[in-house]
């Protein structure tokens, strides 16, 4: 054994076998260590207090930290074994001086009261530097007893001077008069003698809450229920408000134990009150902290056992926070157990703490869930630093960690981004145009024996030719603009070796600064093959420039990526007119919607176009007859890029072509037009010729009766005249396509001409169908005439109410609509028959065409064909509008006042 450690030993033994009372405590009176006189002459009470003690670190100025301490020694376990009030007050007067000394006291021990010879001195923990009190206290009851019967006529007298700093008062109980000193009344803000001397003019001024409690405390202390007199309560001042009081007093009782005197202090204790009360409430802040905060706060004591747990924490263990009190950490987290207590009883050994501390695992109110901890674990000591307690705070980190396991992968793959780059990349200075950093490829694309080849030089030094000083400005300046700059510039490496490189340089941002990030790709054999392509390029350039057709490129959304200068030869636009554009802005209306259709199964199946012909419109306007020819191509990687092919103009050809066609059509009409004649001529005349054969012969072999012979001679008539009318009107179109109709225009009176061929059809109607008449005049000048061709009138209305009235159920009304204006009448004639079908209008006005649907409905074809060329010759114009089931409305334009179309009424077509 060392000789220190003999010391040690010795000095130790000492202070457990001396029959001195030795003892350390903090300066609010907390019990550190006591020798075992000191336990035999206390006992357990404050041998317990021993280990609830700790040090408590308070924020807040040295004032506010003075009067906390003062408020726990007022209270503390050091303090309560004195019997003497006044040696309180001096042993907390001698601590907040934290001077050393001495003093004679009553104490409380196991013993009974008994005096004691108390030393008191101020050390300084060897371990913490805190303050500590050293107190040694040997047993004089033997002397003290000697003495007493000569210091009990002074102590009254001595009470009265230690009192002397707070007001004094002396009440005579029987006569209930009171003596109070200045200091007594100026508490309250009244001069001297300005009170009254009666006590009830103290105790009317007792505030009403605290009343009664102090009236029962003064009765008890009078009636010797209670050994000493010592309160605290409010009274009301001179200008109304109440100020805090502590009252301290002595009584004399007469031979009878009746009270007949009290002697005692007030003293104003408002600002202390105030001081408490704000304690009161940092206290409750700070519990509301604790208990509230979004992490969590455990406090356990030196047997693992939970002190204190805010919400948080217990809500993770599916407790509630005073569920947890009292109970162990393996009472509650058993798996946490064995490392909770292992860090718990180190912190306790070595009064460190262990921060950040970082672990992963279930909690019990989300099991199956990993989660990820960080906590730290500190030592809560007492006033002598010893480690009483340990405390906890702890955070869930489980979303920091994902994110910096993220960012980590980010960095590395940054990094093997950098160094494993097929490019050349470079960090350069925005200032200084230094290179600050290279990866591996640049030192291999420079052929560089080592990076500080590369390193802290401009980059322009390893151009075949640098830059000027105006270029390098212009440079600057776009990549502090735009934030990018890029060109193709020819660089020299190391060994003297050129080759062709893209320059690309952007502005990144990086810890608050920016620098410039240059990426160099070796662009050599691209170099090389576009010179080679230029040449190929030239010579096919050579070639479609002398050809006769308009080669083009178009890329995969049809856009003309390259159009050679025939193209102006043939539509009249120059390439660059043409390029961005796509073959239907080039098209007419109608001509896209075809080739739309066919373009989009071509790209959508990659066919090749062949022979496919289309109209362009020229730059002035007409069209342009094109004959496509193209084929799919893809780029390096096989992905589709678009199509290349060649325009041939073949107008002339189509033209050609065109003329063919219409000849072959107008005899493929001729030919069906001798067919309907045939079979109208074979079918309307033969009709009426055999009539009139059959009326013949009944006239001819049999008799007859007169009524008969004339029904005879009518079909016979009947017949004929028919026959008469179709040749008339073959006749008329064949003089309309001759043009030897002469238009005679004439004055008529339009509503009396319109009204005459009504009366004529209903006269010869046969079925029951209704003629609505409708003449509207619009223009009233007197001398307004209406001059029209009489004969060409008669035709087209006749034959247009004609076929209302034929192909209209029995019953139904034809509306005939007249409207005169001052220059044209408009003749609208609406029937509800079986209506015209819609691939049937186009031929409505051609010789001998019938619809389809007229069933056995008699007609020879004839009747719009003459009213169409009789409104041609009226110079005039036809509309129909019709739908099958529903009827046909036929409206007819004619002007009215023909002496406007030339000088004479008499004029030919």
């Amino acid at each position: 054994m060392k000789r220190s450690d003999r010391e040690t030993f010795w000095a130790i033994e000492a202070l457990r076998h001396t029959s001195v009372i030795i003892s350390f405590y903090t300066l609010d009176g907390a019990p550190l260590m006591l020798n075992s006189s000191a336990i035999r002459c206390y006992g357990d009470l404050m041998s317990s207090s021993v280990k609830q003690s700790q040090y408590v670190t308070h924020s807040g100025s040295p004032s506010l930290e003075k009067h906390r301490n003062l408020s726990k020694l007022d209270n503390s376990i050091f303090l309560q074994r004195f019997v003497d009030l006044d040696v309180k007050h001096q042993v907390i007067t001698q601590i907040q001086i934290q001077e050393d000394f001495s003093l004679d006291a009553q104490v409380i021990t196991l013993a009974g009261i008994r005096w004691h010879r108390l030393d008191v001195q101020h050390i300084s923990d060897p371990l913490t530097s805190k303050p500590v009190l050293l107190v040694t206290e040997s047993d004089i009851s033997i002397r003290k007893r000697m003495e007493e019967s000569l210091r009990q006529s002074e102590e009254r007298w001595q009470m009265a001077i230690e009192s002397n700093y707070s007001g004094i008062w002396d009440w005579d109980i029987t006569t209930n008069e009171t003596f109070r000193s200045a200091r007594c009344q100026e508490v309250l803000g009244y001069e001297d003698h300005e009170m009254g001397s009666s006590n009830d003019e103290w105790s009317s001024r007792l505030h009403p809450d605290d009343y009664d409690r102090v009236i029962a405390e003064n009765q008890a202390y009078l009636t010797r229920q209670t050994p000493s007199y010592a309160t605290e309560y409010r009274l009301r001042c001179k200008d109304g408000s109440y100020k805090w009081v502590q009252v301290r007093g002595i009584a004399q009782w007469d031979a009878e134990g009746r009270p007949v005197r009290m002697v005692g202090s007030t003293e104003d204790i408002t600002d202390r009150k105030a001081l408490e009360q704000e304690l009161a409430l940092r206290e409750a802040q700070f519990n509301a902290f604790f208990t509230y905060a979004p992490v969590g706060m455990i406090i356990c004591d030196r047997q693992m056992q939970y002190v204190q747990v805010n919400e948080f924490a217990a809500h993770l263990n599916n407790l509630s926070a005073p569920a947890h009190i009292g109970k162990s950490i393996r009472e509650v987290s058993p798996h946490l157990a064995p490392i909770e207590e292992l860090i718990h009883q180190q912190i306790l050994d070595t009064g460190k703490p262990i921060l950040n501390l970082e672990f992963s695992g279930e909690v019990p109110n989300q099991l199956g869930v990993l989660k990820i901890w960080l906590a730290s674990y500190f030592p809560i000591s007492d006033l002598d630093n010893y480690p009483t307690h340990v405390g906890c705070v702890f955070v869930e980190i489980s979303d920091l960690r994902r994110i910096e396991q993220e960012l980590i992968r980010h960095q590395i793959l940054r990094e093997a981004i950098f160094n494993e780059s097929t490019d050349a990349l470079f960090l350069v200075d925005t200032e200084t145009l230094l290179t600050l950093d290279c990866n591996r490829r640049a030192i291999e694309l420079f052929e560089a024996s080592h990076k500080d080849e590369l390193i802290n030089i401009e980059g322009q030094t390893l151009q075949y030719q640098q830059f000027l000083p105006e270029e390098l400005d212009a440079i600057t300046e776009q990549i502090n603009t735009k934030r990018f700059w890029s060109q193709e510039i020819e660089y020299v490496t190391k060994k003297a070796n050129t080759f062709w490189g893209n320059l690309a340089a952007k502005q990144i941002n990086i810890l608050g600064g920016t620098i410039n990030l240059v990426r160099v790709t070796d662009i050599s054999d691209r170099k090389q093959a576009e010179q080679s392509l230029k040449a190929s390029q030239e010579r096919f350039r050579n070639l479609i420039e002398t050809t006769n057709d308009w080669v083009w490129e178009i890329d995969e959304n049809f856009v003309y990526t390259y159009v050679s200068p025939k193209v102006f030869d043939i539509l009249g636009y120059i390439p660059e007119e043409v390029l961005g554009k796509t073959p239907f802005d080039l098209m007419p209306s109608e001509e896209v919607d075809r080739v739309s259709i066919v373009f989009g199964t071509m790209f959508a199946n990659r066919q090749c176009l062949t022979y496919f012909e289309m109209i362009n419109i020229h730059k002035q306007g007409h069209k342009i007859n094109l004959e496509m020819n193209g084929i799919p191509f893809s780029d390096i990687n096989g992905i589709f890029r678009g199509y290349r092919g060649i325009n041939r103009d073949i107008t002339q050809r189509k033209q050609v072509e065109n003329e063919i066609l219409r000849s072959l059509q107008q005899e493929k009409e001729l030919n069906e037009l001798k067919s309907r004649f045939v079979s109208m001529i074979s079918h309307e005349i033969r009709t009426p010729l055999t009539t009139i054969q059959s009326s013949a012969e009944l006239l001819e072999f049999f008799p007859c009766s007169d009524v008969e012979r004339q029904e005879l001679f009518c079909q016979i008539r009947v017949s004929v005249k028919y026959m008469i009318r179709l040749l008339e009107e073959v006749l008329f179109i064949g003089r309309a396509d001759s043009g030897t109709i002469e238009v005679r225009a004439t004055s008529i009176n339009l509503a009396q001409f319109c009204q005459s061929l009504i009366t004529e059809f209903e006269l010869n109607l046969e079925r029951q169908c209704l003629i609505i008449f409708n003449f509207q005049m619009l223009c009233h000048d007197e001398a307004f005439r209406c001059h029209l061709d009489e004969k060409l009138l008669r035709q087209i209305l006749y034959n247009l109410l004609s076929n209302a009235i034929k192909y209209s159920p029995g019953g139904h009304q034809v509306k005939f609509d007249v409207l005169c204006q001052k220059h044209q009448a408009i003749f609208q004639i609406q029937d509800q028959g079986i209506g015209i079908p819609e691939e049937d209008k186009h031929r409505l006005f051609q010789f001998f065409y019938r619809a389809k649907n007229v069933g056995t409905i008699p007609g020879t074809g004839l009747g719009l064909s003459i009213v169409k060329r009789c409104v041609d010759l009226c110079q005039g114009t036809i509309a129909v509008e019709s739908e099958v089931g529903r009827g046909t409305t036929f409206t007819v334009t004619l002007p009215l006042n023909s002496r406007e179309l030339g000088n004479e009424d008499r004029f030919s077509n």
